[in-house]
């Protein structure tokens, strides 16, 4: 809109060539060479420059006309009310009402971002609904400003509050009729992860204290519901968990989820496969299972090898809703992809259990394990990826087991491993308890050191009812030292222990020293013939 101040640029060419500013005078007239005073005020410039292109073709013939906007005119407005800082500004005669608010700063804490009137000659000719502008993109109420106008921004209206899965949480002010459903599409739309049907609002009751009210925003008339000063809107999120769902992962190509069927086995797992990887371990796998009442974790072994040969055998176990079955290489590291089963294991054991993990030192793959269901000391070997041939003593290893009474106390057995792998699920292999720990031993390894941690414990404990479990030999063997006193042990079985005799051993005279706590620790000194005792299988 054209004013007082407002200045053109003329250029004329033609017969005529000539080039010059007019400004607009107070009363609204440009003083236009060859036309005379030309009235020019309220006009916009699109107005102006029609009527004159018309009238100079009409006047002047054999002359052409390029009109252009000069300098424009300032004038002064005022930002009041909630503005950051309220005054009078000197704006341009383009300006808008977006304009001054840029000009004062913009909106203060408490200002009103939906109602911005535009107020001319003490009347309200314009409202801008700043919500619009922002979040919309929409600039059609955005009014040019004239001189002396007032831009008022009363206090903010009714306020409330949505979080959760929504794309924009935040306060928002409402106008006065909006529902759930229109501040859900100022909050952007709900989220990917949204569970419309669980919602909830908390509201100020008429009592003046807080009360909830659930909405289920997968219905219409929910939806529609009206909102109150002070609602806050609360969207929850799915439960971030499969379902229907189980996985293969570890030394494959191709690991992922796959859909679960009632009645899916292991066999059918495994087809998903495809191919296997070289080096598979088919001796050991780990099913990791959740209990679907308590979420509490267990472990399945899997034999592959029984699997692949018959599908129809009592190994191919029914799988269950949530399953993870991971498959190890022969020489590939095992104890840390069990590591977050283990510590699970641990952290969810009540108080008067122990944790369903074992333990084994000494083997190819030494480690933490999870006690899966009638696990023995093969399947712990098995686990830990075997013995190595020619390598492990086959003749001495002992299993460290907890007292659950007093778990600070231990004991020691014996373990024939040689039986227990030979004879699996005989005598021999003992079922695992939890928190057992296997020692096994190479054929050239110092024991003492490996069991010195072991013997400590066991001196720990001694008492007046309860003496020393601990025993040594010196002399003539190959590795002498402390060793655990197991149950029903002979003298044949700490010089196994001890790796035998060395080549020097006089078979005719050794001592047994022993301490009798029943005659106040008397120490009796027995002389033994070895030759005769080992002969005689003492």
């Amino acid at each position: 809109m054209l004013g007082p101040g407002d200045t053109l640029d003329i250029l004329f060419y033609g017969k005529t060539n000539n080039a010059f500013s007019l400004e607009i005078n107070r009363e609204g007239f440009v003083d236009f060479p060859e036309l005379g005073p030309v009235g020019l005020a309220g006009m916009t410039y699109a107005e102006a420059k029609e009527m004159l292109q018309t009238r100079i073709a009409a006047q002047i013939i054999g002359t052409k006309v390029s009109i252009s906007m000069g300098s424009l005119r300032s004038m002064q407005i005022f930002v009041l009310g909630e503005a950051f800082k309220p005054g009078a500004y000197t704006v341009s005669s383009l300006s808008t009402i977006t304009h001054a608010l840029v000009s004062s700063g913009g909106v203060n804490d408490i200002g009103s971002l939906r109602n911005i009137q535009l107020k001319r000659q003490g009347q309200v000719v314009a409202t801008l609904d700043l919500y619009d502008l922002l979040l919309n993109g929409d600039t059609s109420n955005d009014e040019r400003v004239q001189a002396a106008d007032v831009i008022y921004i009363p206090t903010v209206g009714d306020l409330v509050s949505i979080e959760g899965q929504v794309l924009r949480p935040a306060i928002y002010e409402l106008k006065g009729d909006e529902s759930i459903k229109d501040l859900v599409a100022l909050a952007g739309g709900m989220g990917p992860k949204a569970f419309a049907s669980s919602a909830t609002i908390r509201r100020i009751d008429g009592t003046g204290f807080m009360t909830v009210l659930d909405v289920d925003l997968s219905t219409p008339d929910d939806l529609q519901k009206a909102l109150k000063d002070g609602d806050h809107l609360r969207i929850g999120s799915i439960i971030n968990e499969n379902k229907s769902v189980v996985t293969l992962t570890g030394h494959i190509y191709h690991p992922g989820q796959f859909a679960y069927k009632e009645g899916m086995r292991v066999s059918d797992l495994l087809a998903e496969m495809g191919e296997h990887r070289p080096g598979l371990d088919l001796s050991y796998a780990m099913i990791t299972r959740t209990d679907p009442t308590t979420g509490y974790l267990s472990a399945v072994q899997v034999k592959l090898s029984e699997i692949l040969n018959n599908t129809e055998v009592d190994a191919n176990i029914i799988l269950q809703d949530k399953d993870t079955l991971r498959l190890f290489a022969m020489d590939g590291d095992r104890a840390g992809p069990l590591s977050g089963l283990v510590g699970a294991l641990t952290r969810q054991k009540r108080a008067d259990e122990l944790p369903a993990i074992t333990s084994v030192s000494g083997a190819r793959l030494s480690g933490t394990f999870p006690i899966t269901e009638g696990m023995r000391i093969s399947d712990l070997v098995a686990a830990a990826g075997g013995v190595t041939p020619n390598y492990a003593d086959l003749d001495y290893s002992v299993l460290v087991r907890e007292e659950l009474s007093d778990m600070s106390e231990i004991k020691v057995l014996p373990i024939n491993l040689r039986g227990a792998l030979e004879r699996k699920g005989g005598a021999d292999d003992y079922l695992i308890q939890p928190k057992d720990q296997l020692v096994l031993f190479s054929i050239n390894e110092d024991r003492p050191s490996r069991l010195a941690g072991i013997v400590s414990r066991l001196n720990r404990q001694v008492k007046l009812d309860n003496p020393s479990r601990t025993v040594s030999v010196s002399g003539g063997v190959r590795f002498a030292g402390a060793y655990p006193l197991t149950e029903g042990m002979s003298i044949k079985d700490l010089i196994n222990a001890a790796g035998g005799f060395n080549e020097l051993t006089d078979l005719e005279y050794s001592l047994l020293v022993r301490e009798d706590p029943s005659e106040n620790n008397e120490i009796k000194v027995l002389p033994i013939n070895l030759g005769k005792a080992l002969a005689g299988g003492g």
